[in-house]
């Protein structure tokens, strides 16, 4: 070979070489003048502390690794993030026809602390120092087009820890997983997975395809066992609350925009089993087993939200009354009247709720009523409520079933609609309940203790324009009420529970009580237990002062109503007897009932108009006696009664007064003629003689002597025409008397 061919050929390949070896060196030195940059400069680069144990390059396959990077906060105090391995992988061939090709980026257990106070977050001042004030230059379009091509973006294991100091929040996510095949600027939709676990608990898996043209999204949400404590410090803003705590699991599908980031359609499940909830005196103010919620479709742009199930299982909590104005879910919210403002200010707008089916199964609640003179403690356990095709606007039905104390039976059903609480059916039926149970109650409203006995509600209402009916059926069953308690000043304490219940009981100690209740609920002053116990108390008081009316048929009459007679009658009349023998059927029925009660007989007249009465018929009697040449023992019943027929102002009785005592005026000579002791002899054998017959007359119709008890005679009656006979009942020693007051 010439010589001048071997200087061509020898100095291009001595170029190559030197720039082989220049770019050798360049390769294995650019890492660590990159290292020492960063290490030494780092101020200057993001206004932190950041050190870098290892960068390595390799320009012949475009890699560039970096390893042990660690950056600071502000105050070179605390460490931000850091990352134990950083590897890019990028084809530098593509630089050519003007496209960024990634073939791989792939970070390695980074780790990173993230702290709110409020609006402030610890990485604000990495975005201020890297923002400008400045107005950036408009840039001139290029005609050259780039092209952005990602591949294979890989994130294994790490951690992050979020804190919200402001709230003293806490929780991490650990066990980082990403995967992303391909990100797609333009035409396909760029696929992402997510996979972590939390520090507290549970896993979340994400699946992503997001269209970077035109911002949509489908997103895939797999949460396993996420614990809810760390929403305990949000959950304390509004609430007083030491505990909370729960398992969330959701299988979630949600299609949006970045666009509209507002507006989503989400289907799937959502359960939430555990979950505990405590107060600040370490109480459970809720438990559940599970809530299981599964969605049909959430369209908020379209306030859609259709629900296929809502179920849930195992609540328990506890009602407690502290008084007549708070109870314990008072005590259990903050109140903020800045937020009740705002909350009547905003509208809810129109909202499209469907529930095709609701449930709720094996709860309890335990009631207690400490406003009462005596705590009241009710378990309702095994509660049971279902509802089918619930809505905001159509009517539907909830059933209820549940245990009340020990052995009590409670079935309830509810028909109305969300949207309309004026207008509603609501029927409850109860059984098998213990009356003693509800002996705070009675005490505290009548002052009488109940330590025995069965109750059995039916009760049907019904609210029309927010105005109750309601028709409640009782049934007692073997009721013991105690003696009355003097220490107790009860809201009802002068009704007579005791006599009433008595009177009301049957031959088996059974009661049956229809208790109408009416009253319109918009009054702030209704309260419908108070109402309950007002109806009752009235219906004793309504019994024990006509206890007979108890065993009046429905639409029959009344025979024991009052019976009159007139002043000079010696026998019963036609019509009294009328009246009586009813009576006496009604009575024997009672008797066979309640054979320790006798029925009481009262007359009741006015003496002076009586004394005059007789003295007058005296005058009469002794009139017609000389006409008809007459004496007294020959008076048949027919002249009897003719000589109470005469008038008092028959001319020829005034002339046989005018004779006999020089007056004109019957009534003035028949006082005048007889004397006062005369005169009292017959007003008390007239009395005596009514008391005779009506004694015979039961006797006679086989009611025993001893279950007739004639009280003193009312000698003030405001009827002064005639005489009134009054029937009553007699209780027992053991029932308590009657006193009522005009109240």
């Amino acid at each position: 070979m010439k010589p001048g061919v071997k200087k061509a050929i020898k100095i291009p390949c001595i170029i190559i070489g030197v720039i082989l070896i220049l770019l050798i060196i360049i390769n294995f030195a650019a890492g660590p003048i990159a290292k020492s940059y960063v290490n030494n400069h780092c101020k200057e680069l993001c206004g932190r502390t950041v050190t870098v144990e290892k960068i390595t390059t390799n320009l012949f396959v475009g890699k560039v690794k970096i390893m042990g990077l660690k950056m600071l906060e502000l105050d070179d105090m605390e460490e931000f993030c850091s990352f134990d391995t950083l590897v890019v992988k990028i084809n530098p061939f593509k630089l050519i026809s003007n496209e960024v090709k990634l073939n791989e980026i792939t970070l390695i257990n980074p780790k990173a602390t993230i702290i709110q106070d409020g609006d402030a977050f610890n990485f604000d001042s990495l975005i201020d120092f890297y923002a400008s004030d400045e107005e950036e230059p408009e840039e001139e379009e290029d005609s050259t087009n780039w092209i952005i091509n990602l591949n294979n973006i890989t994130l294994k294991g790490g951690e992050v820890d979020y804190r919200d100091i402001a709230i003293g929040s806490q929780f991490g996510m650990g066990n980082l997983q990403l995967e992303i095949p391909h990100i797609y600027f333009s035409g396909e939709d760029t696929d992402v997975g997510i996979n972590l676990d939390f520090a507290e608990g549970g896993k979340l898996g994400l699946k992503v395809a997001y269209g970077m043209e035109n911002g949509k999204y489908d997103l895939d949400i797999n949460l396993e066992d996420f614990s809810l404590a760390p929403v305990l410090p949000y959950l304390k803003e509004s609430m007083k609350v030491s505990e909370f705590d729960g398992k969330l699991t959701t299988d979630i599908s949600v299609k949006g925009s970045t666009e509209h980031i507002m507006n989503i359609i989400a289907s799937g499940d959502v359960e939430i089993n555990d979950i505990v909830m405590k107060d600040m005196e370490e109480n459970d103010v809720i438990t559940a087993d599970k809530i299981k919620v599964g969605i049909d479709k959430i369209d908020t742009e379209k306030s859609l939200f259709a629900f296929n199930e809502i179920s849930i299982s195992g609540v328990r909590t506890e009602y407690v009354i502290y008084d007549s104005l708070h109870n314990n879910l008072d005590d259990l919210f903050i109140e903020d009247s800045a937020d009740e403002e705002e909350d009547k200010s905003e509208s809810s707008g129109d909202m499209n709720l469907t529930i095709k089916k609701f449930t709720l199964n094996n709860s309890e609640i335990i009631y207690t009523d400490n406003s009462l003179l005596e705590k009241f403690v009710l378990p309702i356990t095994n509660i049971n409520v279902d509802m089918d095709n619930l809505n905001l606007i159509s009517q539907f039905t909830a059933r209820l079933k549940a245990q009340v104390g020990d052995k009590g039976e409670l079935k309830g059903s509810f028909d109305g609609s969300l949207s309309n609480f004026s207008n509603m059916k609501l029927n409850i039926f109860l059984k098998n309940i213990k009356l003693k149970d509800m002996s705070p109650y009675c005490v505290h409203y009548t002052a009488y203790p109940i330590s025995d006995g069965i109750l059995s509600l039916s009760s049907i209402s019904t609210i029309t324009n927010n105005y109750l009916n309601s028709s409640n059926e009782l049934n007692i069953l073997n009721c013991t009420i105690e003696k009355k308690r003097k220490d107790v000043k009860a809201e009802y304490g002068n009704i007579p529970l005791k006599a009433g219940l008595y009177i009301l009981s049957d031959r088996n100690k059974k009661i049956s009580i229809d208790l109408p209740v009416t009253g319109n609920i918009d009054d702030p002053s209704f309260k419908l237990g108070k109402l309950i116990w007002k109806t009752f108390c009235n219906l004793m008081v309504k019994i024990a002062t006509s206890p007979f009316d108890a065993f009046k048929k429905e639409g029959g009459e009344d025979n024991f109503r009052d019976m009159y007679m007139d002043i000079t009658d010696r026998s019963l009349t036609v019509e009294n007897y009328q009246q009586l023998n009813k009576l006496s059927e009604e009575l024997k029925d009672i008797l066979a009932s309640k054979p320790d009660v006798k029925m009481s007989i009262t007359q009741s007249l006015d003496r002076t108009t009586n004394l005059n009465q007789i003295a007058l018929f005296r005058l009469k009697m002794d009139y017609f006696l000389e006409t008809n040449n007459k004496t007294r023992e020959e008076l048949t019943v027919e002249e009897y009664k003719a000589i109470q027929a005469i008038r008092d102002k028959d001319p020829k009785l005034i002339d046989y007064a005018k004779e006999k005592a020089n007056v004109r005026n019957t009534t003035e000579a028949a006082m005048k003629l007889y004397s006062g002791s005369e005169i009292e002899g017959m007003y008390k054998m007239m009395n005596s003689m009514r008391e005779r017959n009506l004694r015979e007359y039961f006797v006679g119709q086989g009611i025993p002597a001893d279950k007739l008890s004639f009280l003193p005679i009312d000698e003030a009656s405001l009827d002064k025409s005639r005489i009134t006979i009054k029937f009553g009942m007699d209780l027992p020693d053991n029932v308590d008397d009657i006193e009522l007051d005009e109240e």
